[in-house]
């Protein structure tokens, strides 16, 4: 009976038997290079089902910290569901096949150079899917190209960071205002530098001196001048000059605002 073309495609992926049984045959002769698989490989690195299923058990035993070792390996095995008659043999197997631990890392990276081909072939598929659908335009087409041939970091900068600019900016403005505003901490740790005030250590200052004159009064006459102090336009002075950056930076900000709220609009 022949293949179709899926499953002929399938059976075309890359991939390296021999390398996928070395690291298995690896970790099981020498556990102290574990920790240098376990940093490189993911279990879907693996191709076949089998290699897949035993370094799934030994990633899992990994991360709890267990013993590794074709005892501890096959016992964990059967927990997931993973054992088979053929099990035990093939840990042997792997043992016996694999001609040393100390190239470990040049099987890692055929793996990982097999794991790229078949990402490649598949992101191949699904674009040729696309085209032969011809329900998208070749703009969107390329759009997917390149959204499937970004690594990580290209996820981070051309997907996350711009869908957070509305969050970074708010996270922004309000730092910076609040930094802008802050005069406690001059209060604190400037008590013998009054010259390194900032404005808003100024103006507090100035406000205080102001409630001070206006509470203390030695005389009638000092009272009467007191009285005509603006302490009210004061305020509204300080008021002012605290809110000037926000009027200044917001038009800057304002498009990002605008940008979160449809976000949210149409995710809601």
């Amino acid at each position: 009976m022949a293949l179709d073309d899926n499953e002929l495609l399938i059976k075309q992926l890359p991939h390296s038997v021999e390398a996928e049984q070395a690291v298995l045959g690896s970790i099981l002769f020498d556990p102290q290079c574990v920790p240098e698989v376990i940093d490189k490989l993911r279990p879907d690195d693996f191709y076949l089902r089998q290699n897949r299923e035993i370094y799934e058990t030994i990633y899992s035993m990994f991360n709890y910290s267990l013993t590794i070792d074709p005892v501890t390996v096959l016992e964990n095995m059967k927990q997931h569901g993973y054992y088979t008659d053929q099990s035990r043999s093939y840990l042997l197997q792997l043992i016996d096949i694999t001609p040393t631990a100390a190239n470990v890392k040049e099987y890692i990276d055929i793996i990982k150079d097999k794991t790229l081909l078949r990402r490649v072939a598949e992101t191949a598929g699904d674009l040729t899917e696309m085209i032969h659908q011809g329900t998208d335009t070749g703009q969107d087409i390329l759009e997917a190209a390149e959204m499937d041939s970004c690594g990580e970091l290209g996820m981070l900068f051309r997907i996350a960071l711009p869908l957070s600019k509305p969050m970074l900016s708010t996270v922004a403005l309000f730092s910076a205002l609040a930094y802008w505003n802050d005069w406690i901490n001059g209060l604190y740790y400037l008590t013998r530098r009054s010259d390194l005030y900032s404005i808003q250590n100024v103006l507090n200052s100035m406000m205080n001196n102001v409630q001070f004159l206006k509470e203390n009064t030695l005389d009638a006459g000092s009272a009467q001048i007191t009285t005509q102090i603006p302490t009210s336009g004061v305020r509204m002075a300080i008021a002012v000059i605290s809110v000037v950056p926000i009027m200044i930076i917001y038009p800057f900000f304002q498009k990002a605002f605008i940008k979160g709220i449809v976000i949210g609009g149409v995710k809601g």
